[in-house]
C-alpha cells in the first residue's frame, strides 16, 4: 500500500493495482508424454512431488540452497523434467514472487518471456515487481511493452497510471487513466487515480467528480480528501466571481 503527499495531507495512492501473483495455469504434461522416473501426481489443483531430486537455474550457486517453499520445489521438479515450459517458468516465478524472492521471480518471468515473447503476464508481473524494487522507469517500460502486444490490456494501463502519479507525472496518470476508462468506466481505482492527478494539477471541481463516480462504483473513500476537493473548489469559485456593484 502506498501514499502520495499531496499539499502537506496524505492520501492513499494504490489499493490494487498491480495485479501481482495472477491465477496460476493449471497445467498437466503432455497427452503424449511419458511420466518423469519419479513418483509425480498432476491435478488441477497443482502439481504435487513426493520425490524431489538436486534441480537448480543453470549456473546457480547450490551453497546452501533449499527452497523457501513447498510450491518453489514442486515447480523446480517440473522444470527439471520439462525444461522448455513456458507455464512452469512462469508459475516458478510467481512461486518465488509469494516468496518474496523478487529476484528469482525476475530471472523465472524472464525465462518465461523469452520462450513465448507475447506473454503479457510476465510482463505485468515484472513491472509489479521493478515498482516494489523502486524501479519505477523500468516497470512503465514493461507496461509500455505490454500494451504494445495488447493495446486494450486493462492491467497495463491501470500500472502504468499508478507508476505515473508515483513519478508525479500528472498528465500521463491523467492520460493513462483516460484510455483506461475508455475500455472500461467501472473501473473504481482508476477514477480515484484520475481525482489525484486532476488535484495535483489545481482542477479540483473535475476531481472532485472522479471521487465521487471512484465512490460510487464502491471504493471505500477517504472523506477528508473529498471535504478539501469541495473546500479547493469553493474558494476557487469565490475568487473567479465578480464582486456586484453596490447600488444607492
Amino acid at each position: 500500500m502506498y501514499h502520495l503527499n499531496c499539499g502537506g495531507k496524505t492520501h492513499l495512492l494504490l489499493l490494487q493495482a498491480f495485479p501481482i501473483a495472477l491465477s496460476l495455469f493449471a497445467v498437466p504434461p503432455p497427452r503424449d508424454c511419458p511420466l518423469p522416473p519419479v513418483a509425480i501426481e498432476y491435478s488441477l489443483r497443482g502439481l504435487i512431488v513426493t520425490k524431489w531430486p538436486e534441480c537448480h537455474h543453470p549456473g546457480e550457486d547450490m551453497s546452501d540452497h533449499t527452497p523457501k517453499t513447498d510450491l518453489i520445489r514442486r515447480h523446480l521438479e517440473f522444470l527439471r523434467f520439462y525444461p522448455e515450459s513456458v507455464e512452469g517458468h512462469y508459475n516458478l516465478g510467481l512461486a518465488y514472487l509469494q516468496a518474496g524472492e523478487l529476484e528469482d521471480a525476475l530471472r523465472s518471468f524472464e525465462r518465461a518471456l523469452e520462450l513465448r515473447p507475447t506473454l503479457t503476464e510476465a510482463l505485468i508481473n515484472m513491472g509489479g515487481i521493478y515498482f516494489r524494487q523502486g524501479r519505477i522507469d523500468e516497470c512503465i517500460r514493461a507496461n509500455e511493452r505490454a500494451l504494445e502486444i495488447a493495446p486494450d490490456l486493462i492491467q497495463a494501463r491501470g500500472n502504468l497510471a499508478f507508476a505515473f502519479l508515483r513519478m508525479q507525472e500528472w498528465d500521463k496518470a491523467i492520460e493513462a487513466c483516460s484510455e483506461l476508462l475508455k475500455l472500461d468506466p467501472t473501473v473504481a481505482m482508476a477514477h480515484y487515480h484520475m481525482a489525484i492527478a486532476l488535484h495535483r494539477k489545481g482542477q479540483n471541481e473535475k476531481a472532485l467528480d472522479a471521487l465521487q463516480e471512484a465512490s460510487r462504483l464502491g471504493l471505500d473513500i477517504d472523506p477528508s480528501f473529498a471535504q478539501e476537493l469541495r473546500s479547493l473548489g469553493k474558494k476557487k469559485r469565490g475568487v473567479g466571481r465578480a464582486k456586484r456593484p453596490k447600488t444607492s
